[in-house]
Order: structure tokens, then C-alpha cells, then sequence
């Protein structure tokens, strides 16, 4: 089965990697919540795609110049606080469901403090950590031989052969390809290889029962709740035996 993992949180619905983002992606009945971090001037992970905070904030300038503590007078364009990576996992307790996440880790210099927060949370057995970066994989998977891990951010010319054998070289549980470059050859060389495909960012019913007939096994969207019901469609079962399926064999 298909799970389905909302990107940025509902992010059609609620501004990208706010707190309100991730609630929205609970009510519609996402399976997986990714979010973005990355590393403010002391390091702390906040909830953040772009490298600059124009986009989604009321500050000016890069991440990485800032400390924590200085992005706390600033807002999100919502009115919202800028969140942690802590913060995302506290709403979890309020809104009643079980935090599971994607995250996509996108500067190197977070490893350590993401799986100190992860560990504190007991939540190492229920995330998946996503990077374009294979330095951030290598040193996730040197902390821990268990942790489910993903090559993100694959577009079109890179090389198939090349790119299974890095991901084995990595030890690497998925892939996740643009929806413009998964073909039928590249989930079945990725699944005999024993990889899983997670496709990316999917927001039309035609293109997800597409990749659903592929035998893709994650679908990456905007819109959780329009994905949910084209699975729906198809006679697809509930939340908790596509959890199930998704972790089987990696525990």
C-alpha cells in the first residue's frame, strides 16, 4: 500500500513548515508530516525550506546568522512563531496522534542535535530522515544502523545504475525521485534492489493512481486529503496497515 506524506505539512492549505501546516496535515489524514530544518547560527533546527527567511517570515537574511534566541521576535507571515523541531513534535500531544515525520534535513552541521532530539522524543522508530546531501546520510547511518533514511531531491539525468549503487553503497532504505523521472524500470530496479520509492510532489489524482499502478510505495503531496481519496478509490486500506507495511523489515 501507498502511504501518504504531506509535504512541508498540508501545504496547499497553511503556510509551508508552520505549526498550523502540521496540524492541517493531521486533520486530512497524511500518514507522514515532512518538514524541512535547518541549522540556525547555534545550531538549533528550526522548520525552514529555503536557505533565506524572506519567504515565509517577517525577517531578512539567512538562516545561519541568526541565533535562536534572535529569531524569536520575529514571526512567520501567518503570525505564528518560527518553529523548532521541537515545536513540531510538541503539537503532537495537543492535537492527539502520534507523531510521524519526514525530515529533510538540509544542511550538514544538524545531524547530531536532529537525533538528540529524536532520541528524547523515542521517536527514531517512527521518522524517516530525507537528504539531497549524502554527508548528512553517512553520518546518520553511522549513528544508528536502524534509522530509516532517504535520497531525496533526484531529478531528471541522473543515471540509474549509478544512483542504486550509491544508495546501497549508503545503506539508504528509499529514493525519492520527481514525479517526472519515476518510470515502471526504475521502482522495479529499486525494489529489487530493496529500496522503496517515494515520489515527489504529487498533486493530481491521475499522476498518483499512475505511480500507485507502478508499485511506488510513498507519494509526497501538497494535497493529502485529495491523495487520500484516490487511494480511497481504489479500494486501498486504512492508516495503520500502510504503517505497518512501511516499517516491516526494518525494525
Amino acid at each position: 500500500m501507498t502511504i501518504i506524506i504531506a509535504h512541508r505539512g498540508a501545504s496547499a492549505y497553511a503556510l509551508e513548515n508552520s505549526l498550523s501546516a502540521i496540524e492541517k496535515a493531521v486533520s486530512l489524514g497524511a500518514d507522514f508530516i515532512e518538514v524541512d530544518v535547518r541549522p540556525t547560527k547555534d545550531k538549533k533546527p528550526i522548520l525552514m525550506h529555503d536557505p533565506r527567511l524572506e519567504k515565509t517570515t517577517n525577517a531578512c537574511g539567512y538562516v545561519h546568522d541568526y541565533r535562536l534566541c534572535d529569531l524569536e521576535k520575529y514571526r512567520m507571515k501567518t503570525n505564528e512563531k518560527i518553529p523548532t523541531l521541537e515545536d513540531a513534535i510538541s503539537v503532537f500531544p495537543e492535537i492527539n496522534a502520534t507523531p510521524r515525520f519526514k525530515i529533510d534535513v538540509k544542511e550538514s552541521g544538524l545531524e547530531e542535535e536532529v537525533y538528540r532530539i529524536l532520541l528524547r522524543h523515542k521517536l527514531l522508530n517512527s521518522v524517516i530522515i530525507t537528504s539531497e546531501d549524502i554527508c548528512v546520510l553517512k553520518r546518520f547511518r553511522k549513528m544508528d544502523s536502524a534509522l530509516l533514511l532517504e535520497l531525496g531531491g533526484l531529478k531528471k539525468g541522473m543515471l540509474l545504475e549509478k544512483l542504486l549503487k550509491k544508495a546501497l553503497k549508503y545503506r539508504v532504505n528509499f529514493l525519492a525521485p520527481h514525479r517526472r523521472i519515476v518510470t515502471k524500470k526504475l521502482v522495479k530496479l529499486a525494489h529489487a534492489y530493496g529500496l522503496r520509492v517515494d515520489v515527489w510532489t504529487v498533486n493530481d489524482i491521475k499522476t498518483a493512481l499512475e505511480l500507485v499502478k507502478m508499485g511506488c510505495d510513498a507519494i509526497t503531496t501538497d494535497k493529502p486529503d485529495i491523495i487520500r481519496k484516490a487511494l480511497l478509490r481504489l479500494k486501498f486500506k486504512g492508516r495503520s496497515k500502510l504503517k505497518s507495511r512501511l516499517f516491516k523489515g526494518f525494525s
